[in-house]
């Protein structure tokens, strides 16, 4: 796992292309993505997940017959609260989730994931870095690991019960998972974090599919051996982040470019653009901490934009000083 002279933004290029490239070659459909703003899930707000956008195929049981794979923007609100304390978050706002979604291949799904990782022309992960985490009451899911290469260190039960367990926010069709977890060696130490689950998603009557998924930011926090996820996303490379208040700049930073993207000034919820201005606020409170310009804001930003979106989209002065007359 060496990364000598690697920059973040190569390695997580390199990271979606092998995915896309593995699971193109094993016949997968690839499903678009969605924007983060889109409101296709109303069980969320901002898409948080990659399996919002393939929640229908498992409501209209029509899942493709080689299964579907996407990459897609997520971000999550739980980190939101916290952005203008000092308290630690491991996750950021913003991150991609990598993921498939088949019908009951259980084995097949399993096999293809560890493909991805341990196979030298995907992502080449050495074995005796991996761990699996799974509890030993789910058998089918205990079953599927038996052909995983033996250097991959099985886990049993060593994680509270909740850890192998999902949910969809599907409760009214009954639809919750039993998972297990794929741990990867942080860089240079003794210490695995969990960057990937396999889940069966069922009712009480039936297995209905399974949905696999991988963070991004999450395999880079272990390749360069970061403790939160926003410095081992792509504003890692823009902002130095070496302490948790810096981390929070960044992260405010991230989920401001994100909305912005989208256009989300000109989005018709007045709940998402509330939400806009409260990153929008956090922001503002680390750039007065730090003593930072509208200026260099915005050249963060423009930066971020390019290099997550690999977009021409810029924000020019004129919108900037548009979108800090919404906060006065």
């Amino acid at each position: 796992m060496e990364n000598k002279g690697i920059k973040i933004c190569d390695y997580l290029d390199k990271v979606e292309n092998k995915f896309v490239e593995c699971f193109s070659n094993k016949g997968y459909y690839e499903e678009p993505a969605v924007l983060v703003t889109s409101g296709i899930d109303k069980t969320v707000d901002f898409i948080g997940s990659k399996i919002s956008p393939l929640k229908h195929y498992i409501l209209e049981k029509n899942i493709p017959q080689n299964g579907v794979f996407l990459i897609q923007n997520c971000m999550k609100l739980h980190s939101l609260k916290h952005l203008k304390d000092d308290s630690f978050q491991t996750y950021g706002s913003c991150y991609r989730g990598m993921g498939t979604l088949t019908t009951y291949d259980l084995e097949k799904v399993t096999f293809d994931t560890f493909d991805y990782l341990l196979n030298k022309k995907y992502l080449g992960i050495d074995p005796i870095d991996v761990r699996i985490r799974i509890n030993s009451d789910d058998i089918d899911l205990m079953n599927s690991i038996k052909s995983i290469n033996s250097d991959v260190l099985r886990e049993y039960n060593t994680e509270n019960v909740n850890s192998y367990r999902h949910i969809y926010g599907l409760d009214s069709q009954g639809i919750t998972g039993r998972n297990f977890n794929i741990a990867i060696r942080k860089q240079g130490t003794d210490t695995f974090f969990d960057c990937a689950a396999i889940i069966v998603m069922e009712t009480k009557q039936e297995k209905l599919a399974i949905d696999m998924g991988i963070g991004n930011s999450s395999l880079a926090l272990c390749k360069f051996n970061k403790d939160n996820t926003v410095a081992s996303s792509r504003i890692g490379d823009i902002i130095e982040i070496n302490d948790i208040s810096h981390m929070k700049f960044a992260d405010s930073v991230v989920a401001v470019s994100t909305l912005l993207y989208e256009n989300i000034l000109s989005h018709n919820s007045k709940h998402y653009r509330k939400k806009f201005r409260q990153y929008l606020h956090a922001l503002l409170y680390w750039k007065g901490q730090f003593g930072i310009s509208d200026k260099e804001v915005l050249n963060y930003i423009n930066s971020y934009i390019k290099m997550e979106y690999n977009s021409a989209k810029q924000i020019n002065n004129e919108e900037f000083d548009n979108v800090l007359k919404r906060i006065k």
